[in-house]
């Protein structure tokens, strides 16, 4: 059980919610090629990035512990 005292230390810390992500772009060919990259499948094919997509998909969950 926990005492008055530890109860008042343990309050709720308010969070400030994260804002959105606001972008301008210069002109119409822009945006649609920010538009065409964002929802396309294709990835990145960069070294780093391929391995640790291999090291995710690789991954086994560890036996949970009593």
């Amino acid at each position: 059980m926990c005492s008055g005292k530890e109860d008042k230390k343990m309050q709720a810390t308010e969070i400030k919610p994260i804002r959105q992500t606001q972008i301008f772009f210069e002109n119409e060919t822009d945006y649609k090629n920010f538009i065409e990259y964002a929802t396309s499948r294709k990835k990145t094919d960069n070294e780093i990035m391929n391995r640790v997509r291999k090291e995710l998909k690789d991954h086994v969950r560890s036996a949970k512990r009593k």
